[in-house]
């Protein structure tokens, strides 16, 4: 039996919270944070000065930033507070996430994505769907094995983007030597920004290192004064070979129904066709507030 820790994230309806909890006991089900505002919104909490107090309580990664972000909400709004006061942290606020998963992500685009990546099959009937997913992962996958097979480093190449952007902000770090796997790092021009390394376990009292499995700021400073290279010290799930190994299983092509072998089986009924008035949306539904899927989109001045 497959042990699946998670996490998984949904926008909690009713049927999945359960779903999760029979299949998945102890994997770890997150909330969409987006999703969550959109709640706040239809219980009424549509100010901007509850908008703005709410997404840094669930961006901090530390507790004592946590607790400090919900005062401060408080101050703001009671009631706001006492609502999201009832959600359980872990689902929502990445000060409370497990950093088994090394994974700190607060939002379902990727869902967003695929949806958007067959939206055209989803329109067809069930046997040509699939047919048309098949054929967009099988090019997808040779894709992804075609340009990891380019790469010629130790991790992915947006992995070193992103560590390129952390070694800006490292600059501004001083580190100070406990022993050769622990240091104290201090910002150069705030004495109270001050963060404790671990890179014997991997660790960092920001816990951004211990969610994400990449070196935060305080780490490379550490690793720049042990004279190590950052990227030995990301996550496996980060290498090259990882992500290699991902798209490795081939998906193989399929004849088409003319080379298909006889069905001697009763054929099933088709099913009943009930016609809709006015075209299938194909977007999605969007929450108030939420701006448009395009800047350049034009939109139709509504007349009356």
């Amino acid at each position: 039996m497959i042990r699946i820790l998670g996490p998984f994230m949904s926008d909690k309806q009713k049927s999945l919270i359960p779903a999760l909890e029979s299949l998945f006991p102890d994997a770890e089900h997150r909330f969409c944070v987006r999703h969550l505002e959109s709640n706040m919104k239809h219980d009424g909490f549509k100010s901007v000065a509850v908008k703005i107090a709410f997404w840094p309580v669930a961006k901090t990664t530390r507790i004592e930033e946590f607790q400090v972000h919900m005062a401060a909400l408080k101050d703001i709004d009671a009631k706001a507070y006492e609502w999201l006061a009832k959600k359980p942290e872990n689902q929502w606020s990445k000060a409370y996430f497990s950093t088994t998963p090394k994974s700190d992500i607060l939002l379902n685009n990727m869902c967003e994505s695929f949806h958007s990546f067959i939206i055209d099959a989803r329109e067809k009937p069930v046997i040509e769907m699939y047919e048309m997913i098949q054929n967009l992962l099988m090019v997808r996958f040779q894709k992804n094995r075609e340009r990891a097979n380019k790469w010629n480093g130790r991790i992915c190449s947006k992995i070193k983007d992103v560590l390129a952007e952390i070694y800006v902000e490292a600059i501004r770090y001083s580190p100070m030597k406990s022993d050769e796997m622990h240091y104290q790092i201090t910002r150069s021009d705030d004495r109270c920004d001050q963060h404790s390394v671990d890179l014997l376990n991997r660790s960092c009292s920001c816990r951004k290192y211990d969610l994400t499995g990449i070196p935060c700021k305080h780490a490379i400073c550490a690793i720049w004064c042990k004279k190590d290279d950052p990227e030995a010290c990301v996550h496996p799930y980060y290498l090259v070979e990882t992500y290699r190994r991902c798209y490795a299983a081939r998906i193989m092509s399929v004849n088409g129904p003319d080379l298909w072998p006889p069905c001697y089986l009763v054929s099933p009924l088709p099913p009943v066709y009930i016609q809709n008035v006015g075209r299938h949306a194909k977007l999605r539904r969007r929450e108030p507030g939420e701006p448009p899927p395009s800047e350049n989109k034009l939109t139709r001045c509504k007349k009356i």
